[in-house]
């Protein structure tokens, strides 16, 4: 089914799938609607839900995956979840920022050191309370996808916060995000990520907030010959369904999406490692790209310049959270 077929049936859509009763007693197909494409970790890992899921209601779910934004492009994918067109989406973290704003503590600059400080959080119960909290928005987080750690790819080697003077990087659309580059007399220029390679090739920008994995994609590395070590912050998605869904299901069937979507996430996070290690030597070994490596000093520098940004949004994201965040990589 095409695109403009799929939307013209969404009220038919709904009604087919808006019944999880069906699943007590025969087969019920859902769509899984996700950007990325199949080859990616969160491509894989919507595969892996798949294989688990059947396999653990022994046929009763069935899933259909839908990547690439092939159904549903991403500034419509939250509306089509609503209205039962698809039952489950995976947006990146930074979109549940523009409805809740405690999500924005996954933008903030710093915050998130590394990888492995973000496993550590998104065990924690605050992590938990917070997929919770977007229950009152109508959707169940079931589990934090994430990729690998931002970095700064620009058209200029930068050392220093001072060399981004001037420069526009596309970046996704989020208010911390477009203040991390502000307060660094930058430009952000939030666009779907899907526009990126055209916007450097056509000058619109100089420079992205992206992975080794995201740069390597679509080669967009060739377009820049500089990437800068920042690790500023760690890429994440939440695959969510709807509320209405999630309480029509039988408690076993809650249990089964919990553990495929959990051992879904480890893969993820394992295949992203792997993803970011890979890219990022195949495109040092190119010669296209200089990976430009921070002295300690340098990227304190960094996090000095930036402070200000998670002090700013810190009393609307909740302090607590900030500092649970802080108290989990330290545990």
């Amino acid at each position: 089914m095409d695109r403009r077929s799929f939307l013209a049936s969404g009220a038919a859509a709904a009604g087919s799938v808006a019944a999880p009763r069906a699943l007590r007693a025969q087969e019920q197909v859902l769509r899984f609607s996700h950007a990325e494409a199949p080859t990616t970790p969160k491509g894989r890992g919507a595969e892996l839900f798949r294989q688990r899921i059947e396999a653990l209601t022994g046929g009763r779910v069935r899933v259909e995956l839908f990547p690439s934004s092939e159904l549903v492009p991403p500034q419509e994918e939250m509306e089509a979840l609503a209205l039962g067109q698809v039952q489950i989406i995976a947006p990146p973290l930074s979109h549940f920022g523009r409805y809740a704003k405690s999500f924005q503590l996954f933008d903030l600059p710093f915050l998130f050191r590394s990888t492995a400080m973000f496993d550590q959080f998104q065990a924690s119960e605050a992590a938990l309370a917070l997929r919770v909290s977007v229950e009152r928005l109508g959707f169940v987080g079931l589990a934090y996808w994430r990729e690998g750690p931002k970095q700064l790819s620009a058209a200029r080697a930068l050392r220093l916060p001072k060399d981004a003077d001037g420069l526009r990087f596309a970046t996704a659309a989020s208010v911390p995000l477009a203040r991390q580059f502000e307060i660094l007399r930058a430009v952000p220029v939030p666009l779907p990520y899907a526009e990126f390679r055209g916007a450097l090739a056509n000058g619109q920008v100089d420079g992205l907030e992206t992975s080794w994995a995201r740069l390597a994609r679509d080669e967009l590395f060739r377009l820049q010959p500089f990437m800068t070590e920042t690790g500023h912050g760690v890429l994440g998605s939440m695959p969510v369904v709807s509320t209405e869904f999630w309480r029509a299901l039988p408690e076993d069937l809650r249990a089964a999406f919990r553990t495929a979507m959990d051992d879904a996430r480890q893969e993820v996070a394992r295949l992203a490692d792997q993803d970011n290690r890979d890219a990022r030597d195949a495109i040092l070994r190119s010669g296209a790209t200089q990976a430009v490596a921070l002295q300690p000093d340098e990227r304190q520098a960094w996090i000095d310049a930036t402070r200000p940004v998670v002090t700013e949004f810190q009393a609307e994201i909740g302090e607590d959270l900030v500092r649970a965040v802080e108290r989990a990589a330290a545990g």
